[in-house]
């Protein structure tokens, strides 16, 4: 009888250490505006050339329960519908609730090319974890092209946490609109 119950449990060991060691991963999507489909996502864009940096605030509050979980990739949308527009994620670490991010502790060191009408997620060259007294501000930075409307949006609510600069990050100002900014989040 004692043979009979050996034999699943040292099949059952062997499959947990072939399976990375027996340790789980888990992988979350994190995002405030949940438009997903193209039809009902909106753009904006300017009609002279900037470098701008589009931000979503993901607040402390939002992120508690994942505090120790790494941030590993940034979810972009392309709105502009058959062409590829260059993207770089980055990411700002900051004190809860400040007006403006703290320092930046990610950044792309190439843009990731989007196909038009599509997501993309792309992975951060340097993961961040996620500490439980902070706010991460997620984004991408863009060189806007005239008359192209490059900065997704979605159609939530407005959450508030929205900010663009058109200087390098040094300065952010509130948007009023929803920016489609995700973010991919592992344990």
């Amino acid at each position: 009888m004692k043979k009979l119950w050996a034999m699943p449990l040292i099949i059952c060991a062997a499959c947990c250490l072939l399976a990375a060691g027996c340790t789980e991963v888990d992988e979350k999507e994190l995002y405030y505006d949940a438009t997903v489909e193209p039809d009902k996502i909106a753009a904006s864009g300017y009609d002279t050339i900037h470098t701008v940096e589009c931000c979503v605030i993901f607040k402390t509050g939002f992120l508690k329960r994942y505090a120790g979980w790494d941030i590993v990739a940034v979810k972009l949308f392309n709105p502009v519908d058959n062409q590829i527009i260059s993207y770089t994620p980055v990411l700002y670490e900051a004190d809860a609730g400040a007006a403006s991010p703290g320092d930046q502790v990610s950044l792309n060191a190439s843009p990731a090319a989007i196909d038009g009408d599509s997501w993309q997620t792309i992975t951060l060259d340097t993961p961040v974890t996620i500490e439980a007294s902070r706010d991460y501000w997620a984004g991408y930075s863009i060189v806007t092209l005239p008359g192209i409307h490059l900065l997704a949006q979605g159609a939530s609510r407005n959450y508030g946490n929205n900010r663009i600069s058109f200087n390098s990050g040094i300065s952010f100002q509130k948007a009023s609109s929803n920016f489609l900014v995700r973010l991919i989040v592992r344990r």
